[in-house]
């Protein structure tokens, strides 16, 4: 088992349920990227009894049902050690993640960015992004002294991403701060 820095990991899923009797599991996606767990010969399951720690998994199967992933995995034999995988989720090192198009980005490259608006003044730190459910993503700006700010992640309010300056700008519309 390793024991390595979260920021060093992406969640790309999370196990919801056993499938049937011979050690598979349902998985609930948390990537956009299509196919994305055919392309991984091997995930990291991290358990919540286990915070920190990750053991590999080699994956053996991958179907589709519905809007889950079913998994079956070398090392999980059997319904009882697939029922031990609920709610944990499933990992890759950051290194291994799938490149996206030019214009999206993952949730962790966001997390932690500044934002200001198109005037240079800072709005606050990006904590999270709002992805399920939605038309759009969704900011979630962490503000001082301020309740948080939702900015919608489309065109028509982001005007820039720069990972390499580690910041966004936005053109925020009246009442939108």
């Amino acid at each position: 088992m390793a024991r390595t820095d979260a920021s060093e990991w992406v969640s790309i899923g999370r196990v919801t349920a056993p499938h049937g009797l011979r050690g598979e599991v349902r998985v609930f996606p948390l990537t956009d990227v299509e196919r994305r767990f055919e392309q991984v010969d091997r995930l990291y399951v991290e358990t919540r009894d286990r915070p920190g720690e990750r053991r590999p998994l080699h994956v053996v199967r991958v179907a589709y049902l519905k809007n889950l992933v079913i998994l079956g995995f070398r090392e999980i034999t059997d319904v009882e050690q697939a029922e031990a995988l609920r709610d944990a989720l499933l990992q890759v090192p950051v290194h291994e993640v799938a490149p996206l198009p030019e214009g999206y980005y993952y949730v962790f490259q966001l997390v932690g960015l500044d934002v200001y608006t198109s005037a240079g003044e800072r709005v606050g730190r990006v904590a999270d992004v709002l992805t399920e459910n939605l038309p759009h993503d969704v900011y979630v700006v962490e503000r001082s002294g301020k309740h948080p700010a939702l900015i919608p992640a489309v065109r028509e309010f982001v005007r820039n991403v720069d990972l390499e300056r580690r910041r966004i700008i936005i053109d925020p519309i009246p009442g939108l701060l």
